[in-house]
């Protein structure tokens, strides 16, 4: 069993074992809805993962048989949470709310994997490609529903989506919000593997445990670098890096033991 850390809100359950970190949605009345305090409690828990040294890799999914549904419909349509106010205030819902969570994301130095068990709607869709990698069963799906409700991707989807299944694939979605099967998802490189339903978890866990056989430091360091040449054309600002970087990890103890050599 995983070791279960206390969430005060209990929107976001947190277990940690053997370096691995299940965090779970658990807003089951809403579909794993976003609403404020999913937010606040994921962007806090992720933070205090990422910094805690001895957690290697997180998994991302949600409770029972859905990822995530996105945005509170309910809320929506009774203009209360992060969709109450006027145009400016609803423009401050988002920069403070929401759009927290890809902001952490981004600063997250430790590998994430989605684990997609079913639906991810809308911000859920943005909220697995924010991670690093993705995993689902023959039950996930996916839909960019935002033009069925005359809105745009508010918490960043336009920024994420295209860098996993490209420009032209993420037009598509947002444009058309079709609902997209797990092979289809595969396909298209939303999914990087897909698994049944009921082994679902303990893939992700095998997975995780594939990433972390890897030195901690040269995976958060790869992951950096990564980030920045997705952030930069300049050939050389993303050399720099690299050669700094593996500077820094060429003279670890974990690479000395690696290659058979003590320090």
């Amino acid at each position: 069993m995983l070791l279960e850390i206390v969430v005060e809100n209990n929107k976001v359950q947190v277990g940690i074992q053997e370096g691995i970190a299940t965090v779970k949605i658990n807003n089951l009345s809403k579909k794993n809805a976003l609403d404020n305090d999913v937010i606040i409690a994921l962007v806090s828990e992720l933070s205090n993962l990422d910094k805690n040294p001895t957690v290697e890799v997180i998994l991302l999914g949600g409770e029972g048989d859905i990822f995530c549904a996105g945005g509170d419909v309910k809320a929506m349509k009774t203009k209360t949470e992060m969709f109450s106010g006027d145009s400016i205030e609803l423009q401050k819902n988002y920069e403070w709310g929401i759009q927290e969570i890809p902001r952490t994301i981004e600063r997250i130095n430790t590998p994430i994997i989605a684990v997609v068990n079913g639906g991810a709607v809308g911000a859920g869709v943005d909220l697995a490609c924010m991670c690093d990698m993705r995993i689902g069963s023959e039950e996930s799906f996916f839909s960019e529903s935002f033009a069925f409700l005359a809105l745009v991707p508010g918490d960043g989807g336009t920024f994420f989506l295209p860098r996993v299944v490209g420009y032209s694939k993420a037009m598509e979605m947002f444009f058309t919000g079709a609902k997209y099967d797990s092979k289809s998802a595969l396909d298209m490189g939303l999914l990087n593997k897909i698994v049944s339903k009921e082994t679902l978890w303990d893939e992700a866990i095998e997975l995780a445990q594939k990433v972390k056989r890897n030195s901690y430091q040269a995976l958060r360091l790869t992951k950096k670098s990564m980030k920045m040449a997705y952030a930069t054309s300049n050939l050389e600002t993303v050399l720099d890096g690299l050669s700094a970087y593996q500077g820094i990890t060429q003279n670890s103890n974990d690479h000395f033991e690696r290659i058979g050599i003590k320090n």
